[in-house]
Parts: C-alpha cells; sequence; structure tokens
C-alpha cells in the first residue's frame, strides 16, 4: 500500500516520526508538499484555509525533526509516500 494508513489518525508503524505521531490529514499534506504544491495550492486542493496548511506544514516538520519542504520530500520518498 503506497501511503494508505489503516490506522484512521494513527501513525503507521512505517510512518514514525521524531515528534510525535503524523495524522491522516498530515500525510495527505505531505504528500502534496512532495507533489511541489505551495501551501495556498494545498490550502485548495483540501478545502481547507491558507493559515491551516502553513500550520501543518509547520508540525510535519516540527514532528519529523526537519527545516523545510525538501526534507518533508525526502521523507515522502523514503517512505513511499510517492513515486
Amino acid at each position: 500500500l503506497r501511503g494508505d494508513c489503516p490506522y484512521d489518525e494513527k501513525i503507521c508503524l512505517k510512518l514514525k516520526a521524531q515528534n510525535g505521531a503524523l495524522s491522516k490529514r498530515e500525510i495527505d499534506v505531505i504528500k502534496l508538499i512532495a507533489t511541489g504544491l505551495q501551501d495556498k495550492e494545498i490550502a485548495d486542493r483540501l478545502g481547507i484555509s491558507k493559515g491551516t496548511a502553513t500550520k501543518h506544514s509547520a508540525n510535519i516538520r516540527q514532528k519529523l525533526g526537519v527545516n523545510n519542504k525538501a526534507e518533508i520530500t525526502h521523507f515522502a520518498f523514503q517512505n513511499n509516500l510517492i513515486a
């Protein structure tokens, strides 16, 4: 299964985060970040505000212990969230 977590709102065992569990929504945001979308585009795709998308991105960086979207993309590739 590519990026599908069988545990709703809980982290898949394969997707362990350094500083907390990733939610299903955060995994959705990771997938979109990895395709090169900006926060506004992610917000539009998910039907959320730009501020919420930005907050998800910040939370993801904190949980993964990374500093930027390139490192989030690297995480997505390593964990087969995107091809």
